[in-house]
């Protein structure tokens, strides 16, 4: 096909198909957050950092450096120039397949392979991973170069060009550590013709140790470079280290065996032609190889190259773990020599029937088809990315750095911003690994790197951060919220002001920009009405965070909480800005009076009405009965969920997250929760994808177990409108944390999840200690009759038939526990039979478990007339310290414990006046 084609003219058209191919795809600036990474960490290398010292990768370092060398070329922040690039690249590649071919048997196939490659490229691969300049391609190209110079060095017998060749292939494995593999392909092909062709072995032998001294070399070269720079350790944690340790043991061994299917299924599934070629090729290859066995592999060099690129290409895919596309492209160009070998052998036949040269033109016949439609339906929505960017740039400087909390380097990349921190993202602070982990219920802090937070605050000295990125719930961030990060967040409140709410809330991100200096504190300033303060929330419910809109012409504003500055910030020019104040009873006091003061374009100063805030809001509260259990953690999206007194709801957009200290005897929850309808509205864009629902439970002692999940996607599914509601009972006689959250839907997309929290009711034990001005369920029982609620002569109790134990903590400071205890009538009055007596103690039990008995009293109301209706103790107790009460039932003559219906009522424990 391209035999007499001249190279000049064969490398023109095959980079113009390359660039034609991939043309389309150029609007969209990141296609895949691969590709975000390595340009930041690029950008980095640019401006003077050092690869794993500075920024931290866990890939093999040289994509990085090419791509810096490309920037310096293309542009800073120029991803469409490295676009552009990538396909020149990938042509050369192409160009490189069929001249190796040419040189190694003169045939056509080489041509072939070429226009398969070219194909397959783009059409092989899902689109994010086709059009990204991912870590592979490079792979692909210094591998292909290492081959070609191979075939050169081979007929040559060439040592200096063999040696060249392991250079290649060095390369190769410095782009991705699986590159490796293609090295010893080549040193396996060598070996196998030193061995069959005895009369050659001793220019065998130079040609392999070259390829062999030249990919060690390589090899060598990048961990002296990283010792010279004081990186040897860190080069040496994250391209290995990293890897062994926290990536590959999170990957069942059984999907990494699947895996080795991922590279022939995708060919099949997206190019099913040449994949018909390719298995063709194989079956041609290995039959030639038979025959040749005899004749020392003569004219086997291209089927055995072939088939040995492609067994790398495969195993390199499956070591990664996962069936992902890009994974698969290092066996892209053995397919494509597979698929080209058995084209070349139909066109050839097609001298005699022109029928097989129709089957060998039909698979790109139908590929230009394929390719028509995927370039006319390509996605180039880049996501909120230039939002966030285009926001960033207006509030920072091009040489200040931010800090992106979350999986998203393109906030980055759209800011033209570098990191304040060699963790570019955040997952080595969090230990998600992605795509494995992720599960919102399993604990991540095994895989937390070492010293990475130390690390990260080491940067923050050297490199405090203009402006924080929160990227919410993108990247299953959900489970784990910037504002349960305790050291961070309160690093983040000391130091920024949250700013363009308005505008980032709706794609479910918030940024934070570092305060500087207090403006002047000068007395008696003019008032503008116009510099309000409001609650985030519209109307007067109280929350924690509060926000102030800047007209269009104010340069710096802050807020003053009780008349003192917190420190300003400077304000883009040219509209109005909004504002958040996070208002922290611990450090601004209860009611505190907030004004926001502002520098007008002028210099004048001005300020604006003082308000007073109201209390703290309400936290979401589970009733059962009398007993009130507020949730000790209770944070949403926005910040903590909000009381709105006409819903009756609180308002708590996903991802919210309630936890409360579920006492043992609170035996089961019913959660109202849903979204507001305006969530869901037609005209609402974009609309929300709904929210699930997930109930959790950690006991004291044990693993989290997920208890109950429910989904709602109301603007698909009616009966997902209005209040929903979950019954959940909890694990018996377990204390521990529930966690009641509300997720976001699909994609952990968070967009206008306006969700709510209704009623939390729950069902608990009937018996309960009033312990100052709170009531208190038991912290520990065991009633193997049950416990239930009785009324007996107008008293309300709690009926424990013996034997029955019931425990409360009670605080320091508890001078005397008083209740009310009885037989009821069913224990004496049943023609069957009566009690025998039960005695009733109270025991104090220390933390060792000992028990002290403090009191005891026995009733027995068959025998004894006055021990009938209801009797009353007092104990005397003067705690000094923190103790646990322990009141029991217990049969007087046991194991005759029949009709021991004894009841307890109103428990009082009395603090010191």
């Amino acid at each position: 096909m391209a035999r007499r084609l001249p190279v000049w003219l064969g490398a023109v058209l095959l980079i113009a198909a390359s660039l034609a191919l991939r043309w389309p795809s150029f609007p969209r600036e990141v296609w895949n957050l691969d590709e975000a990474n390595t340009t930041v960490f690029a950008e980095h290398l640019l401006h003077g950092d050092v690869m794993y010292r500075d920024v931290v990768d866990t890939r093999s370092p040289l994509m990085a450096y090419v791509l810096a060398a490309g920037l310096r070329v293309a542009g800073d922040w120029n991803n469409r120039g490295l676009h552009a690039g990538l396909a020149v690249m990938l042509g050369l590649a192409a160009l490189l397949l069929w001249r190796l071919v040419r040189r190694l048997d003169g045939s056509g196939a080489g041509g072939w392979s070429a226009a398969v490659f070219v194909a397959g490229s783009v059409l092989m691969f899902d689109p994010v991973d086709a059009f990204t300049t991912h870590t592979e391609w490079f792979v692909v190209f210094f591998s292909a170069l290492g081959f070609w110079l191979l075939a050169h060095a081979w007929r040559r017998v060439d040592a200096a060009l063999a040696t060249l060749a392991g250079f290649a292939f060095g390369l190769s494995y410095l782009s991705k550590q699986p590159g490796l593999l293609d090295g010893l392909v080549a040193i396996v092909w060598l070996g196998l013709f030193l061995i069959f062709d005895p009369a050659g072995r001793r220019s065998q032998a130079r040609l392999l140790a070259g390829v062999a001294a030249g990919l060690l070399a390589v090899a060598l070269a990048a961990p002296l470079y990283f010792w010279a720079r004081g990186a040897l350790r860190e080069y040496q944690f994250y391209v290995w280290t990293f890897s062994t340790r926290y990536y590959l043991p999170e990957i069942p061994a059984g999907e990494q065996w699947r895996a080795l299917a991922a590279a022939p299924e995708l060919a099949a599934r997206h190019l099913p032609l040449f994949a018909v070629a390719a298995a063709f090729g194989v079956t041609l290859c290995l039959r030639g190889l038979t025959r040749a066995v005899r004749l020392r592999l003569a004219g086997q060099e291209v089927p055995l190259l072939a088939l040995g690129w492609t067994a790398s290409g495969v195993i390199a895919s499956a070591l990664g773990g996962r069936a992902f596309d890009h994974y698969c492209i290092q066996a892209l160009p053995g397919i494509s020599l597979l698929a080209g070998w058995a084209l070349d052998l139909a066109w050839q036949r097609g001298r005699t029937a022109v029928a097989w040269r129709a089957l060998a033109v039909l698979p790109f016949a139908v590929a230009t088809l394929q390719a028509v439609q995927r370039l006319r339906t390509l996605d180039l929505d880049p996501g909120p990315g230039p939002i966030i960017g285009a926001t960033v740039r207006e509030w920072t400087k091009p040489d200040e750095r931010i800090f992106v909390w979350g999986f998203y380097p393109e906030a980055n990349y759209y800011s033209r911003r570098l990191s304040a921190s060699r963790h570019v993202f955040s997952n080595h602070l969090t230990g998600l690994i992605p795509w494995t982990n992720v599960d919102p219920d399993r604990d991540t802090s095994y895989a937390v790197l070492p010293n990475a937070w130390t690390e990260l605050w080491t940067d923050f000295d050297r490199h405090p951060p203009a402006a924080i990125v929160d990227t919410g719930t993108r990247r299953f961030y959900g489970k784990y919220p910037l504002s349960r990060q305790t050291r961070l967040w309160r690093y983040v409140l000391d130091r920024y002001t949250e700013v363009e709410g308005d505008r980032l809330a709706p794609v479910g991100f918030r940024l934070f920009r570092r305060r500087s200096a207090p403006l002047p504190a000068t007395a008696g300033l003019a008032e503008d009405p116009a510099l309000v303060i409001r609650s985030a929330i519209p109307g007067d419910a109280p929350t924690d965070r509060y926000v102030a809109i800047l007209p269009a012409g104010t340069v710096a504003a802050e807020f003053r909480v009780n008349g003192r500055g917190e420190g300003a910030v400077a304000l883009p020019p040219g509209r109005a800005h909004q504002l958040s104040f996070y208002y922290r009873p611990q450090l601004h006091g209860l009611q505190p009076a907030v004004a926001v003061c502002a520098r007008r374009a002028d210099g004048t100063l001005v300020t604006g009405p003082a308000r007073v805030l109201p209390p703290p809001p309400p936290v979401p509260t589970i009733r059962a009965g009398d007993f009130s259990l507020p949730a000790v953690e209770s944070e949403c999206l926005t910040g903590p969920p909000v009381w709105l007194p006409a819903d009756q709801v609180f308002s708590a957009h996903a991802p919210a997250h309630l936890v409360f200290e579920r006492p043992a005897a609170l035996l089961a929850v019913s959660i109202e929760f849903g979204l507001f309808d305006g969530a869901f509205a037609p005209e609402r864009h974009p609309p929300t994808n709904g929210v699930e629902l997930q109930v959790s439970f950690t006991p004291e002692h044990g693993p989290r177990r997920r208890l109950a999940t429910r989904a709602i996607y109301p603007a698909a599914v009616a009966a997902d409108r209005g209040r929903q509601r979950v019954e959940v009972d909890l694990p018996p006689r377990q204390a521990g944390r529930l966690e009641i959250a509300i997720t976001p839907g699909r994609d952990n997309d968070a967009s206008s999840d306006w969700s709510y929290f209704g009623k939390l009711e729950g069902k608990a034990l009937p018996v309960t200690m009033v312990v100052g001005n709170d009531v208190r369920l038991p912290d520990g029982f065991e009633a193997p009759y049950g416990i239930a609620a009785v009324d007996e002569d107008g008293q309300r109790l709690a009926l424990a038939p013996a034997p029955t134990m019931i425990e409360f903590q009670l605080p320091e400071g508890v001078q005397t526990v008083s209740g009310d205890f009885m037989m009821l009538r069913s224990s004496w009055t049943q023609p069957q039979g009566h009690s025998a007596g039960v005695d009733f103690v109270a025991e104090l039990v220390d933390p060792a478990g000992r028990a002290t008995e403090i009191w005891r009293q026995r009733l027995d109301p068959a025998r004894q007339p006055g021990d009938r209706g209801l009797h009353h103790f007092r104990l005397n107790l003067g705690l000094k310290a923190p103790a646990r009460l322990r009141l029991r039932s217990a049969a007087a003559h046991p194991p005759d414990n029949s009709y021991g219906d004894a009841g307890w009522g109103r428990l009082v424990a009395q603090p010191a006046s």
